[in-house]
């Protein structure tokens, strides 16, 4: 499915299929068709700017290092239909939750089925700040 918004004159899309999930930002084109879209740095996602993309552990950790306790960003895995949602902790170190996307809902860590109607990063990441016990952590700050 499709997760489409709109800021401003910006369309943020979220495309989700059982391999990829792709978050895309497009913004028209100066003097173009306003049908016509470029691709933003994914610093510019106004709305969800917690959703790094394709980065590494490392590089995730280093975006939360001197963060406060419950912020967090979710990274996506390139080709994949998982993400990962990296949360620092009450040490101020960050911690990394795998999430695997399902037709009903999601799994955690590879083991922790959660049965809902959240398919996509944004549904996922509401519904785990409106169960924190799910994680045992609360997603109190997006980065």
């Amino acid at each position: 499915g499709t997760v489409d918004g709109t800021v401003g004159n910006e369309e943020l899309s979220f495309v989700h299929t059982r391999k990829e999930i792709t978050p895309t930002l497009r913004r028209p084109i100066v003097n173009e068709e306003p049908t016509q879209y470029q691709t933003l740095p994914s610093k510019e996602k106004d709305t969800f700017s917690y959703i790094l993309g394709n980065v590494t552990r490392q590089e995730a950790a280093s975006h939360l290092r001197g963060r406060g306790e419950g912020t967090f960003l979710a990274r996506t895995k390139e080709g994949s239909s998982s993400f990962v949602i990296s949360i620092v902790t009450q040490g101020g170190h960050p911690i990394h939750h795998s999430v695997i996307v399902n037709d009903d809902g999601f799994t955690l860590n590879g083991t922790k089925k959660v049965n809902c109607k959240a398919n996509d990063i944004p549904s996922i990441v509401d519904y785990l700040q409106t169960h924190p016990e799910v994680i045992a952590q609360t997603l109190a700050y997006p980065l």
